[in-house]
């Protein structure tokens, strides 16, 4: 369930949700084997990944699946319905999060579920589902950005990242406001 604390020996107490951050990804590997060997389901049996699941998974995702973003190095499993509320350790219940959204998911209040369709969603505090633009890793090329961008109405020119600074002054305000909000 969620509320309460946990302990860590030698370190104290931890809110539940870094407790529920952490052991993601620990314990001990149990698994069944499926006809062809490998394990695309343990069950309830560990909340740990083993190795090939942890394959599958990356074969997959590629990386972080969080909304626009593109790390696939130090990427965490994630259990979609979380292991301490009765969800399995199997593929179909795992996704890739890189650490920086995963901390969003268990301690900032960013949800994360299969949608009707059977497709991850992505949701902010609010509730409010995050929109998923196309994969930046779909096809490995990169006439494949400008044809994904293009689809979605994005033209990208010479120009796209030139500065528009006309040299005026930093509104040093609305800066600091702006770097409050992304916490």
């Amino acid at each position: 369930g969620t509320g309460g604390e946990a302990e860590v020996e030698g370190a104290g107490n931890i809110a539940a949700e870094t407790a529920r951050r952490v052991s993601c990804d620990a314990g001990v590997v149990h698994w069944l084997d499926q006809a062809n060997g490998e394990p695309l389901s343990i069950g309830r049996k560990s909340r740990s990944i083993p190795p090939a699941i942890r394959r599958a998974l990356q074969r997959r995702d590629r990386g972080c699946r969080f909304p626009g973003c593109t790390n696939n190095r130090f990427v965490d499993a994630h259990h979609i319905v979380h292991w301490a509320d009765g969800g399995e350790t199997s593929v179909s219940n795992l996704t890739l999060l890189c650490r920086a959204h995963h901390r969003l998911v268990h301690e900032r209040g960013y949800g994360i579920r299969r949608s009707t369709h059977g497709e991850i969603e992505f949701s902010n505090p609010a509730g409010e589902i995050i929109p998923t633009g196309p994969s930046r890793r779909s096809r490995g090329n990169a006439m494949s950005l400008f044809e994904d961008h293009a689809d979605s109405g994005i033209l990208i020119t010479p120009k796209t990242a030139q500065s528009q600074w006309l040299g005026e002054k930093m509104d040093d305000d609305l800066a600091i406001l702006i770097m409050l909000q992304l916490e």
